[in-house]
């Protein structure tokens, strides 16, 4: 009887996979139902089994393959493969770590929901065009296998993924990486945000080359990574902003600042934002402050510590030493101070659907650039008239169309006004040389060239050359 029962579980589990990875969510419900009863029936069994027979020692080996801890059978650990990567996470460098359970059935359907995934990985020495070309081939044809979407940006130095896709399928796009280039790919950490709303997924992957994974305007004359800034990791970056003597720049743009930022305690580091609209500003923003840098702790942060990778080997490059940065970015900090988020105060500004993201109690330290009352939210897609970085306004701001008299914070700083986007100009371009219907002798207007052309009749004016107005 318990056989017969374990074979037909075996067999409803298999089904349930079929149906979770096809997504047909009442053929789930159906089968998790089914599983739930034959578990009960088994569990009923095991203990009437239980109750008749004698408790074994718990020295006593159970089989070659199991061991018994505390009367109970438990299984070996389970070794990492391609087929149950889902029972696995990552830890904070990348590596493997199993879960403190095997995920239930129903977890695992819960599992099959939108998954995130932000990584980063650098090729030094860097990849021929041909290796450039078949990283490139590699990624588009396994990214669709896995039905991956979003962004990869990949260059000769490496790749930079913003993406999402189904939580199993985004783990085995993982894996696979990491079967194709061990070298590379063996310790990138993989930041994963499981359970997002399908809104938040990207419609389709996009994989594109790119000179470099960040934008520097290095492409000539790039800084080596293993010069880079020493790598700390939550727990650690936290204590460091503690101390004196020390500065924290934050390498992101400052739109990105505006709505989130560190803010290290009294008498600890000192926050420096490099007011860059862009991250090519930032080697020309080194050289101008670099007295002031020198002879201090210099700390480093961005979103997911990709731009700190070659920003803190152009430091060192430039004569300065005791730099650090925090592996994983702000992504790993807020993962660990999830609650109220530590010395971070604000949101994280993100390049993904969620937009930003916070600490549970974290408050909103931004304003409405038109209105200036308390927003952190960028929406719309709307810009600076000015620079054209995104804008931060209100709702009710952007209801009213008051983005096209307002700039942003560094356009506010440094007193540039708006001025009309290329699609704009040519609008008002095409307005200004409209010609109206009007009479060229006596300059009566016209609400239409009939009107004109009658006027002209009635009137015997004959020059009928309408003015620019």
């Amino acid at each position: 009887m318990k056989k017969e029962l374990k074979k037909e579980l075996k067999k409803l589990k298999e089904k349930l996979e079929k149906y979770i990875q096809k997504n047909k969510t009442e053929k789930v419900k159906k089968y998790e139902l089914k599983i739930k009863q034959l578990e009960k029936e088994l569990k009923q069994l095991k203990k009437e089994k239980k109750e008749t027979e004698p408790t074994e020692s718990k020295e006593t080996p159970l089989s070659d393959d199991k061991r018994i801890e505390n009367g109970k059978a438990v299984p070996p650990p389970i070794e990492p493969t391609r087929e149950n990567l889902h029972l696995f996470t990552t830890t904070f460098d990348g590596h493997p770590l199993q879960s403190l359970a095997p995920l239930s059935v129903t977890k695992l359907a819960y599992q099959s929901g939108i998954t995130l995934l932000l990584f980063y990985a650098y090729v030094e020495p860097e990849w021929t065009p041909e290796e450039h070309q078949e990283a490139l081939k590699w990624a588009e044809e396994t990214g669709k296998q896995y039905e991956m979407t979003g962004r990869l940006r990949i260059a000769r130095e490496g790749f930079n993924g913003t993406m999402t896709g189904p939580s199993n399928q985004v783990r085995l796009f993982c894996q696979a990486m990491r079967e194709w280039k061990p070298k590379i790919f063996a310790q990138t950490d993989f930041k994963l945000t499981d359970d997002l709303p399908k809104g938040q997924a990207f419609p389709a992957l996009k994989v594109f080359p790119v000179t470099e994974i960040v934008n520097y305007g290095l492409a000539e004359k790039q800084p080596s990574l293993k010069n880079g800034g020493v790598h700390l990791n939550a727990i650690e970056y936290h204590k460091k902003m503690e101390e004196p003597n020390t500065v924290i720049i934050d390498v992101r743009n400052t739109y990105e600042a505006v709505i989130g930022r560190f803010n290290p305690p009294p008498g600890g580091a000192e926050y420096i934002d490099p007011k860059m609209r862009v991250s090519t500003e930032f080697p020309e923003w080194v050289d101008k402050m670099k007295p002031n840098l020198e002879g201090k702790q210099i700390m480093m942060f961005c979103t997911g510590g990709i731009r700190c990778e070659r920003a803190s080997a152009l430091l060192r490059e430039k004569g300065l030493d005791n730099i650090y940065q925090m592996q994983g970015g702000i992504h790993r900090y807020l993962e660990h101070f999830n609650e109220d988020g530590g010395h971070w105060i604000g949101k994280n500004y993100t390049f993904d659907k969620r937009f930003a993201h916070g600490a549970k109690r974290s408050e909103i330290t931004s304003n409405c650039l038109s209105c200036d009352k308390p927003w952190d939210k960028y929406r719309g897609n709307k810009r600076c008239p000015g620079c054209r970085v995104p804008l931060l306004i209100c709702d009710d701001c952007q209801a009213q169309n008051k983005e096209k008299e307002t700039v942003c914070h560094l356009c506010k700083e440094q007193d540039i006004k708006p001025q009309l986007s290329n699609r704009e100009k040519k609008l008002h371009d095409k307005q200004a040389v409209k010609l109206k219907p009007e009479c060229g002798v006596c300059s009566e207007v016209f609400k239409s060239r009939n009107a004109l052309f009658k006027h002209l009749q009635e009137t015997g004016h004959q020059n009928r050359k309408a003015k620019k107005k």
